[in-house]
């Protein structure tokens, strides 16, 4: 993901565990997320342009687990 692109990012929960995307700036600030959900086949998506320094995470209740980048 390059800064400064507008991106959409979709998930479906597969697994019936609750989950949320949340997406961070480098100042651990939050700039966007989806709502949770912990239904089987449920999906959300969520359209943000990337901070110049950012991070994602798939899960808040273990964020450091999900972490993406």
């Amino acid at each position: 993901m390059r800064p400064g692109t507008v991106y959409e990012v979709v998930w479906v929960n597969l697994d019936g565990v609750e989950h949320e995307l949340r997406v961070f700036d480098g100042n651990d600030e939050e700039v966007v997320s989806t709502s949770s959900s912990s239904a089987v086949g449920a999906s959300r998506s969520v359209v943000f342009k990337r901070p110049t320094d950012s991070r994602a995470t798939t899960a808040s209740t273990t964020p450091r687990a999900c972490e993406g980048r």
